[in-house]
């Protein structure tokens, strides 16, 4: 697992899915499994999928975001520091957002 981790974030789906044979590892994607009731996915590898992905896109985008299910500084924090590893310019956004407080 620790080769998976280490790789993973980096690949394409094909590129995971070669992996996995490689690892040996059962690796089946259904796209829709793990949606949400209102349509989102819901992921868990959280801050560094999302510091991989704004990698990828830093230069297609103006302003780049993770969303979170709440009102986190350390999360944003977090995400800062990995992103700023591989490009000090990216501009990154905060919302600070009142549906955070709807408990």
């Amino acid at each position: 697992m620790a080769n998976w981790d280490a790789k993973i974030y980096d690949c394409s789906f094909t590129e995971a899915e070669a992996l996995a044979k490689e690892l040996g590892i059962s690796y089946n994607l259904d796209y829709e499994s793990c949606r949400s009731a209102e349509g989102f996915y819901a992921l868990e590898a959280g801050i560094n999928l999302s510091a991989h992905r704004i990698k990828y896109i830093k230069d297609y985008a103006d302003i780049t975001w993770m969303e979170t299910p709440d009102a986190s500084v350390k999360v944003a924090a977090d995400l800062s520091e990995r992103v700023r590893k591989f490009s000090k310019d990216i501009m990154l956004g905060y919302n600070l957002s009142p549906s955070f407080n709807w408990s």
